[in-house]
């Protein structure tokens, strides 16, 4: 899974309707368990966050910025400062987070997929929560 408060929002783009959250990079927690509170390990990846038919209701001017905290929704499923990996998602979805300089990126649309660029570069072993 994606940890959204060590994440860098890199940059942002339309595409034929679909918003572009490009991470440079996201922090990304992999483990047997619980990804981010069981024993794991903490790896960097490139990645593009698309939401298809997006709405914004808020984004940032400052790009890139680093992201502080964050909830991603599946239909009714909250994910507190996490988005699941993989993703590819039809249904109802959105982001919120608040970015290192307290603007907001508020985002909705009906669905999302992530699309990795480049390989993961290892970071740290994760103790655990």
């Amino acid at each position: 899974m994606i940890e959204i408060h060590d994440s860098r929002l890199a940059g942002i783009a339309w595409e034929s309707g679909n918003l572009v959250l490009r991470f440079a990079p996201a922090y990304v927690h992999r483990s047997e368990g619980r990804p981010g509170v069981d024993v794991g390990t903490g790896w960097l990846l490139e990645l593009d966050l698309i939401i298809a038919a997006a709405v914004a209701e808020s984004l940032p001017v400052t790009v890139p910025v680093n992201l502080a905290d964050g909830q991603f929704f599946e239909e009714e499923t909250c994910w507190d400062n996490k988005i699941p990996l993989p993703l590819n998602f039809l249904g109802r979805v959105s982001l919120r987070a608040v970015t290192g300089e307290s603007e907001w990126l508020i985002v909705r649309g009906r669905g999302a997929s992530i699309v990795a660029r480049g390989e993961p570069v290892y970071l740290e072993e994760y103790p655990g929560a």
